[in-house]
C-alpha cells in the first residue's frame, strides 16, 4: 500500500518502494544540554509552573498548571536559568517530550529562543496530543555558534475556556559531532526513504 505522502503518477505507478519505518543512519550529535526534569533547578517557572507526576520519563515533568486546568487570560512561561554555549556548534536543535490539552485555535504553548537579548518564536502549539508525550523537535540553526542561547515554554490563553494544559519532559539540545559511536541509526519516513531502494 502506498504511503500517505506518496509522489503518485497520474494514472499509474510504475515503480514503488517502501517509504515507512525505514532504518537509516543519521549524523553523529553533540548533547549540548539535557534535562529529564528531576527538578526545576535548571528552570525560572512562572507561576502556576511546576512539577507534575505525570510525566514521560519519571519522576516528573514541567507542567503549566500541575493542580488543574489552567486560567483564563494565562501569559506565564517556563525559562531555562542558565544559557546553553553553542560555540563552534553547528545544526543546533531542540528536542522534548509534549503532552498538551488546549483550546484549540484559541490556547497555545509557545516555544521561543533567545541570544540574551530578544525572544524569537519558533512554534506554537494547540490543541491536544490526546493524554501522549509527543516527541518534538525546533530548528535552533539560528542561534549556531553564539555563546549566549535559552529557550522557554510559554503558555499563552484567551478569556474563555480552559484545558489541563501543556507537559514538558526530557528536554535537550544537540547539534552536529564529528564524533561517532556507531549507534547513530534511526526509524525515518518519507521519500528520502524510498527513492535509494527505487535507485539501487
Amino acid at each position: 500500500a502506498l504511503a500517505s505522502f506518496s509522489n503518485r503518477g497520474v494514472t499509474s505507478v510504475d515503480l514503488a518502494a517502501p517509504g515507512v519505518n525505514i532504518y537509516s543512519t543519521v549524523p553523529a550529535r553533540f548533547q549540548a544540554f539535557s534535562d529529564s526534569i528531576p527538578s526545576l533547578a535548571n528552570w525560572t517557572a512562572t507561576a502556576p509552573w511546576e512539577l507534575s507526576s505525570t510525566s514521560y520519563s519519571s519522576p516528573y515533568s514541567a507542567a503549566d498548571s500541575p493542580a488543574g486546568n489552567y486560567s483564563n487570560g494565562a501569559n506565564t512561561s517556563l525559562s531555562l536559568t542558565t544559557p546553553i554555549n553553542l560555540t563552534g556548534r553547528r545544526g543546533a536543535v531542540l528536542e522534548y517530550r509534549l503532552r498538551l490539552d488546549t483550546e484549540s485555535g484559541y490556547d497555545h504553548l509557545c516555544v521561543e529562543a533567545s541570544n540574551g537579548i530578544s525572544w524569537t518564536q519558533l512554534n506554537c502549539y494547540s490543541g491536544t496530543t490526546s493524554g501522549s508525550f509527543y516527541p518534538m523537535e525546533e530548528d535552533l540553526a539560528a542561534y549556531d555558534g553564539q555563546p549566549t542561547v535559552y529557550v522557554r515554554f510559554r503558555l499563552q490563553s484567551d478569556a474563555s475556556v480552559t484545558y489541563d494544559g501543556a507537559y514538558i519532559d526530557d528536554v535537550k539540545v544537540t547539534t552536529y559531532s564529528a564524533t561517532y559511536s556507531g549507534t547513530e541509526y534511526k526509524y525515518l519516513n518519507g521519500t528520502s526513504m524510498a527513492s535509494p531502494h527505487v535507485a539501487g
